[in-house]
């Protein structure tokens, strides 16, 4: 029978393997990278990307994950996507990420696209 202190320690040496293994994140089924650019869901991007997802591939309306963010007002999403390497002045459907956050008035993240330009 195990005593206090090693179930404490059995606990705590799990809850470091949680930490490790990043709380076993999943993302959710059926979640492509364009879904979670466009909800800003950034724990989803990170794990996507780092499957091998493109980040720069267009989907079914020419727009790339990152045209998705910045029209949505997902700063985060946006940096995240940029620090990553997507290229910000892709054109989808005729349109660049920055035109789709200028028209939505996402001055922000117009700017942070500047910068990378």
């Amino acid at each position: 029978m195990m005593n206090r202190r090693s179930v404490y320690i059995v606990i705590y040496m799990v809850a470091l393997v949680a930490v490790l293994q990043g709380c076993g994140y999943r993302v959710p089924e059926g979640m492509t990278l364009h879904d979670a650019a466009e909800q800003g869901d950034t724990r989803a991007i990170e794990a996507l990307l780092d499957e091998g997802a493109d980040i720069n591939g267009h989907d079914e309306d020419g727009w790339t994950p990152l045209h998705w963010a910045a029209g949505k007002g997902q700063e985060e999403a946006v940096q995240m996507l940029l620090d990553r390497g997507a290229q910000p002045n892709l054109g989808g459907a005729g349109f660049t990420p920055g035109f789709l956050a200028a028209l939505a008035g996402h001055t922000e993240i117009v700017e942070l696209l500047r910068q990378y330009d």
